[in-house]
């Protein structure tokens, strides 16, 4: 099956920042590295200019404090770049998806692969980060905002 080629194009993606630690436990403690909850922060940078890439920024962390528990604790930072082709000519709606379900799905991603490369070799067997709502974060995303407002 031929594929379409999608508007939205991933020019690049890179790692901005990672903190990644294993933080040992008493070899007898059975331990859920899934136990801590993770949290996210994303966002979206235009610079304005109609023909060049916008910027999306996202970060997640999990048991990243001053005293982390045992288990993994981790940080990690990502920025994707992306433009979109024929953006005038789109429909708002499909505009609104690629802007916010698409890159954040795609960036969330990336995220998820950096954590699994990084995590692999460490003493508690590979991380993967869970599959995420988008539609709740991004909801909650726009109940932030507004209440900054």
């Amino acid at each position: 099956m031929e594929i379409k080629k999608s508007p939205l194009e991933i020019i690049n993606y890179g790692v901005l920042n990672v903190t990644f630690n294993s933080i040992l436990c008493d070899e007898e403690e059975e331990l859920d590295i899934y136990k801590y909850p993770i949290e996210i922060d994303f966002g979206l940078d235009e610079d304005g200019n109609e023909s060049s890439f916008k910027t999306f920024f996202i970060k997640v962390w999990s048991n990243f404090d001053n005293n982390p528990e045992p288990g993994y604790s981790f940080s990690v930072e990502t920025v994707t770049f992306f433009r979109i082709e024929n953006e005038k000519k789109l429909k708002k709606q499909t505009l609104n998806n690629l802007y916010t379900y698409s890159v954040l799905s795609i960036a969330y991603s990336n995220l998820r692969g950096i954590l699994n490369d990084i995590s692999n070799t460490g003493p508690y067997g590979k991380y993967i980060l869970p599959s995420v709502d988008l539609q709740d974060l991004i909801l909650k995303k726009q109940k932030k905002s507004l209440s900054k407002e």
